[in-house]
């Protein structure tokens, strides 16, 4: 698969994680309203839905990690910044020992000028 479809299904998975927990959470509360009603007048409170809240904000909570974490710019390896030559000054890659344009040699490490002009 490529990239950018993994990315967007990343992304619709935490939509929906973070969508379900919402739903779940408005459940729990409406749930939660009635049961606080009974337990208010001293009457049993009913068991189902209980769970409905926790389940919710756990749903919620991994959704937005989830979005974060593939919201999040993808970083670019083996990525080679460009440099100008200093002979003829056209860009070229700045990894590359010489200008592929003009010959020149990129790095002036070590070396006396005579054996640079020898590579030459």
């Amino acid at each position: 698969m490529s990239k950018p479809i993994l990315r967007y299904s990343a992304i619709f998975l935490g939509v929906t994680l973070s969508g379900t927990g919402l739903l779940l959470i408005f459940w729990g509360l409406l749930w939660l309203s009635p049961a606080i009603i009974y337990w208010e007048r001293g009457s049993s409170v009913p068991e189902q839905g209980g769970c409905l809240l926790p389940s919710g904000i756990v749903l919620l909570l991994l959704g937005v990690l989830w979005l974060m974490e593939a919201l999040k710019k993808p970083e670019k390896k083996g990525v080679v910044g460009t440099v100008s030559c200093p002979e003829c000054g056209r860009v070229v890659r700045e990894d590359l020992p010489f200008c592929y344009w003009c010959g020149a040699p990129l790095r002036r490490e070590g070396g006396s000028e005579e054996e640079k002009k020898n590579i030459r």
